[in-house]
């Protein structure tokens, strides 16, 4: 996961790190997840391959436990700040139709 920023309003390194990770976790607000059934009781979420919910479903997965992140800031060409910011997650990528983490058991509907 990458991503960088540039301007003269840069905050502190957590709100950068806030700022990253919200960028990715705000899209499942704006863009439709599938849920897949197993009969009545069993909602499991599944990567559609939508490249705008790649970030979030791999932070949400629940196969990714330990997320690693880094950080560098340099004057631009401009002279304005530029913040690089680059995270690592300890598994694998999810694919295509791939479950994103084990939905609800509980069927509440009746």
């Amino acid at each position: 996961m990458f991503s960088q920023y540039q301007g003269k309003d840069i905050s502190s390194p957590g709100e950068v790190f806030n700022d990253f990770l919200n960028n990715y976790l705000i899209q499942i607000d704006m863009n439709r997840l599938e849920v897949r059934r197993h009969g009545t009781v069993t909602s499991n979420p599944v990567y559609s391959g939508d490249d705008l919910l790649l970030g979030y479903a791999d932070l949400v997965r629940a196969t990714n436990t330990e997320i690693g992140c880094a950080m560098n800031m340099c004057s631009g060409p401009d002279g304005e700040p530029v913040i690089t910011f680059y995270c690592l997650l300890n598994g694998k990528t999810i694919k295509e139709n791939e479950e994103i983490y084990q939905g609800t058991t509980v069927n509440e509907g009746g």
